[in-house]
């Protein structure tokens, strides 16, 4: 099982477990990361919002979101690919195994499975699995699309990624290397690392 945290909605009672509609709005190269567990790996999130699930945030009503952080990987014993399959009601071609691009999520909606997980006096929701959508037609987004990669070089963070997915893009390899470069070409200050680390059917 992989992990999302509902980290947006930290003042509100967690998503209630069981399936629930949500549409892809993000998706985010997080770079290589590393844990103690298991070292050095190549992360993205995928981030859904949720319709059925309502916040009123200054006294706008908007849909809450769930995500999830994946390793970047489709080999045959990696989470995303069977993550994205049963989302996709389909294998993955040869043709695709060599080279999918992320960016199709976007937009598409999905049947989420949401359980809860208690850590001490924190309830996290915790996205299982995804299933093709099985409404009638699919239910545009209310807020805009993110979307980040570091394959692209002249990418920008989109402005309203959330900030603890902004500090572990910042705290990664290819940001880090990725600044070195710009101050060779532009003659910038290179960033300090030290400034981002962290507390914490298609």
């Amino acid at each position: 099982m992989v992990t999302a945290r509902d980290k947006g909605d930290s003042d509100f009672e967690p998503i209630p477990e069981g399936m629930t509609h949500g549409i892809c709005f993000g998706v985010l190269d997080m770079g290589t990361q590393y844990s103690d567990k298991y070292g050095k790996n190549h992360k993205c999130v995928i981030l859904w919002e949720t319709p059925e699930h309502r916040n009123d945030w200054d006294g706008e009503d908007s849909a809450r979101h769930v995500s999830l952080m994946l390793t970047v990987s489709l080999n045959a014993k990696s989470n995303m690919r069977p993550f994205l399959e049963n989302w996709r009601g389909k294998k993955f071609t040869e043709q695709e195994l060599n080279g999918f691009s992320l960016k199709k999520l976007l937009g598409v909606n999905a049947d989420l499975q949401l359980m809860h997980d208690k850590k001490g006096d924190k309830t996290y929701t915790n996205v299982t699995n995804a299933l093709p959508w099985r409404g009638d037609k699919n239910i545009p987004l209310e807020r805009d699309f993110l979307y980040f990669s570091f394959e692209d070089d002249d990418a920008i963070i989109p402005e309203k990624t959330p900030e603890w997915i902004i500090k572990m893009i910042k705290n990664s390899d290819e940001w880090g290397n990725r600044n070195i470069k710009d101050y060779q070409e532009d003659n910038q200050a290179q960033v300090d690392p030290s400034e981002y680390e962290d507390d914490i059917p298609f």
